[in-house]
């Protein structure tokens, strides 16, 4: 269902298919839409369209930091596309001003919701879950309204 498993010693995922899939999404998108529309919708559709795509079903999985990584660089390149920049402090400042969560903090999110609710038992996660999140935010450097819209994203 998506999820691709890599012949070793260690069991792990490959990114490459979903990075693949996400590519192709993306360049889709790109495609139809161009330079006719605004940075911020290009934005919110790869968000809502492309993001889901990238990371469906890593959430079980503990990736190791250079795919982690490479997840990132998937999607800074686009971002670099779009802005048309190379400079990663230009991409990072884009990053905070339009609340364009990269792939590995998604991904901290991803497992914290997925190990407690494997833990919990339960389809639906319980305050303290809130309390973890709104830590792991915080520290991410997220507002509290941004905290709102993800947990409303990720819980429901």
């Amino acid at each position: 269902m998506g999820s691709y498993l890599t012949a070793g010693r260690q069991f792990r995922c490959s990114v490459s298919y979903a990075k693949r899939s996400s590519h192709r999404a993306t360049n889709a998108i790109f495609g139809k839409v161009g330079r006719f529309v605004s940075e911020e919708v290009l934005i919110e559709l790869v968000r809502c369209k492309c993001m889901p795509i990238l990371l469906y079903g890593l959430q079980c999985f503990f990736l190791p930091k250079s795919d982690v990584n490479s997840l990132d660089f998937a999607v800074r390149r686009f971002l670099m596309k779009l802005f048309k920049t190379v400079n990663n402090d230009v991409i990072q400042d884009c990053c905070n001003f339009l609340k364009f969560i990269l792939p590995s903090d998604l991904l901290a999110v991803r497992y914290a919701t997925f190990s407690n609710r494997y833990r919990l038992g339960k389809k639906y996660t319980s305050i303290l879950d809130l309390n973890k999140l709104t830590l792991l935010c915080c520290s991410l450097g997220y507002s509290s309204v941004f905290l709102f819209f993800l947990c409303y994203r990720v819980f429901w």
